[in-house]
């Protein structure tokens, strides 16, 4: 399936999600009956009003909340956190949560920075050896850009979907410490040496020599195990990405507790155990997966045959034996569209932005309830607000995103603009690119041009370069009211992966 499809048929499901969801996230449906059974769910806080994972709302009034085992206040929650949840589902349909526990990715020393050039919000981190993406859709807590940040003094949180097969974390929040006393490292074991008593989690070297080993019994660490390693901060070496262990945790990944037969769950992560693709079973977020024989696929031009490693979803079923049932399956991409701009209009759960002379005729943006509200609910945001939008655009050539991530933000005389190009031409001077609807006027003499890679291009080569409905561009310049004009040597251009 090609980008493109892709980009169609996702958004398809974002649409109807989006409808099914109904509108506002800032409102939960009260429990009006009895229990009827248990539900659990492995994912991302998009939102608040009780919680929001994975579009489902959870009370936690009664809950018991849990960080590193200790037990926190409600108000320690926090969007992009990743959660475990133990849940009551009420005879309504409401679900009211029990336990949640918040799970951090990894915990400590930044090793390394490399933030994109002219866009160093995003970009990636090494984190005590574990490489993190950091995306439009992470929350920044504490620092604004990742330059901001400094390799082997600063300490961080990091939060998200872990990717077994990059090794890597997917992050949704990442959290700037004010020391270094808490270093934690969590991860599947990726090799052991017994005799030098080493293994490695990710691309860091934990040395448990001397470190207290919880829950292993008589056994050893071993290749395959999911552990939590902890350090003090003078047993880091960021030059050999090692450290001397203090104590090694075998951890249950995924849902710590027992499940029961029907017991309900949903589950995002990334697939693995299925390397060559077209399985019908699997693993997510270290819980087995089996596909019930009338699973429905969203976008439902999916099929089994598009189940392979890496590959992100949601799995909505039951469990039978301790293995869950899937029952749907929702296919997603990585967001294509990102938008930086002032709100020109805001109507119900739908905000307009880019428009022509500040009307209503600019890109739609909706809201549901898996959009992640930064620091705001929906009732806060007013015309002339300036935000940062992510999302995808849904359907197809509409002009109109479903928002995955809403950020206010200080103005700015420059606006960004990120999606799938529709249109490439050579024009006087330079080149116009159409994406979402809107025209981007490029000075071929003016405008930094870059390529995937974030190489320097003249312009020529990097539009010549562009598959028109497929390659996605990157813009940030200023808006006429009419059209997005690069035309200073500050404006920028790119070709993204």
């Amino acid at each position: 399936m090609n980008h493109s499809q892709l980009r169609a048929t996702v958004a398809a499901a974002a649409l109807g999600l989006a409808a099914a969801c109904g509108g506002s996230s800032n409102t939960a449906p009260p429990p009006t009956g009895g229990i009827s059974g248990t539900g659990f769910a492995v994912g991302i806080i998009t939102g608040f009003g009780s919680i929001i994972v994975n579009g489902q709302h959870y009370g936690v009034s009664s809950a018991t909340i849990t960080s590193d085992g200790m037990n926190v206040a409600e108000n320690t929650l926090k969007i992009g956190d990743y959660v475990i949840i133990t849940a009551d589902i009420m005879n309504d349909g409401s679900r009211e949560a029990r336990k949640v526990d918040l799970e951090e990715a990894v915990e400590g020393l930044v090793f390394s920075t490399s933030p994109e050039p002219g866009d160093t919000r995003v970009g990636s981190l090494n984190v005590m050896g574990q490489d993190v993406t950091v995306s439009a859709n992470t929350s920044l807590d504490n620092f604004a850009s990742l330059d901001l940040l400094t390799a082997g003094t600063d300490c961080v949180e990091v939060y998200g979907l872990p990717n077994p097969i990059t090794s890597s974390v997917d992050a949704s929040r990442i959290e700037k410490k004010s020391d270094c006393s808490e270093i934690e490292v969590k991860g599947v074991i990726g090799s052991t040496d017994s005799d030098a008593q080493t293994f490695v989690l990710g691309g860091l070297t934990v040395d448990y020599s001397t470190a207290q080993l919880v829950n292993f019994g008589s056994d050893q660490p071993t290749a395959g195990l999911f552990v939590e390693a902890e350090a003090d901060l003078q047993d880091i070496d960021i030059a050999n990405s090692s450290m001397l262990a203090s104590s090694v945790e075998l951890k249950t990944q995924g849902i710590h507790h027992d499940v029961g037969d029907d017991d309900e769950a949903e589950v995002e992560g990334y697939i693995s155990g299925c390397p060559a693709g077209n399985c019908s079973s699997f693993m997510l977020s270290g819980v087995q997966v089996q596909l019930d024989q009338g699973v429905e696929f969203m976008p439902m031009e999916f099929t089994q045959a598009d189940i392979i490693d890496g590959t992100k979803i949601e799995v909505e079923g039951y469990f039978s034996g301790g293995i869950l049932i899937a029952e749907q399956m929702e296919f997603r991409s990585n967001d294509e569209v990102r938008i930086e701009a002032a709100i020109d209009e805001v109507a119900g759960n739908t905000i307009y932005l880019l428009g022509d002379s500040g009307s209503s005729a600019g890109i739609m943006v909706n809201i549901s309830d898996n959009t992640r509200m930064e620091m705001m609910q929906m009732d806060n945001l007013t015309t002339g607000d300036y935000v940062m939008v992510s999302g995808t655009e849904m359907p197809q050539g509409s002009d109109t995103v479903a928002a995955t991530r809403i950020e206010q933000e200080d103005s700015e005389s420059t606006v960004l603009l990120q999606g799938i190009v529709d249109a490439a031409i050579a024009s006087a001077g330079g080149f116009e690119l159409t994406i979402l609807g809107k025209t981007v006027s490029i000075s071929s003499t003016a405008t930094s041009c870059e390529g995937p890679e974030d190489e320097s291009l003249d312009c020529a080569t990097m539009v010549a370069s562009i598959v028109e409905g497929q390659t996605i561009a990157k813009a940030s310049g200023t808006w006429d009211a009419v059209n997005m004009i690069l035309d200073t040597a500050n404006d920028e251009v790119s070709i993204e992966d």
